[in-house]
């Protein structure tokens, strides 16, 4: 097989992405002898020892030799062949497979398995090689989800002093925060005034203040707060927009009381 190392010492590595569900890794081939190169024989490939369960199993079959026996929740598997019509053993080559998304933030550890093909005449096997694999999980930076019921309207009198807290903070979910991979960061992007009109015309400016808003927001607690005097005979309300690390939304006003 075309592995690059065939002990459980020194195992063949492939990487798949969470949430894949499709085929990953190089193609597995044999080299027979030209004497068993014909089609009289074939090679049907096997996963013989398998990786634990998934997505967020941790402690079961993560040895580097894997499970003797598949468990109930199996997810990777090798087809016998990449291409059914082909004839002679060295043309068969075979990838793994996965149909289930795996978990990289759950579970930071590798699973192990085992690939074995096996050389067919007439039926019966005539040899065999097998080969220890490392799988390794890689992680997708998966964007974060604002709390929506975190981003609404809220109000400041123009009498705070800079510093004052408004309203609560900003709230997200992310999976790698959740696993301690990341720290989830929070900036104003954009900060557009509403112009005071006596008239009650008044209209939002065309220029983004930042980064010299008059509203600030704590990178690390998402705590919105007044950052200088305000004045509402100036600007009623700003229109404000959240960056949450790699998530953007169009955020709340906050109204400036007289």
């Amino acid at each position: 097989m075309a592995c690059k190392a065939n002990s459980a010492d020194s195992p063949f590595v492939v990487q798949v992405n969470e949430d894949t569900q499709a085929s990953f890794g190089a193609e597995f081939s044999i080299t027979p002898h030209s004497t068993m190169d014909t089609a009289a024989y074939s090679v049907v490939y096997a996963i013989t020892r398998w990786p634990g369960n998934a997505p967020t199993d941790c402690s079961v079959g993560r040895s580097k030799v894997g499970l003797s026996t598949a468990p109930s929740n199996n997810w990777l598997s090798i087809p016998s062949t990449s291409s059914p019509g082909e004839t002679k053993p060295s043309e068969y080559t075979s990838r793994l497979n996965t149909n289930t998304g795996l978990d990289a933030e759950s579970c930071t550890l590798d699973y192990a398995a085992q690939v074995t093909a096996k050389m067919m005449h007439n039926g019966a096997v005539v040899g065999e090689v097998s080969c220890y694999i490392n799988v390794v999980v890689g992680n997708v930076n998966e964007a974060p989800s604002i709390l929506t019921n975190s981003i609404g309207d809220r109000a400041v009198d123009e009498t705070k002093l800079p510093g004052f807290a408004i309203g609560n903070v900003l709230q997200a979910t992310d999976a790698e925060v959740n696993a301690g991979l990341q720290q989830l960061t929070w900036k104003i992007k954009t900060c557009f005034p509403f112009t005071f009109s006596r008239s009650g015309a008044g209209a939002w400016d065309t220029v983004n203040m930042m980064p010299n808003c008059h509203i600030k927001l704590s990178s690390c607690s998402g705590q919105l707060a007044v950052a200088s005097i305000l004045n509402y005979e100036t600007y009623t309300k700003y229109k404000i927009e959240i960056d949450g690390k790699r998530r953007e939304c169009s955020c709340c006003c906050v109204y400036v009381c007289d």
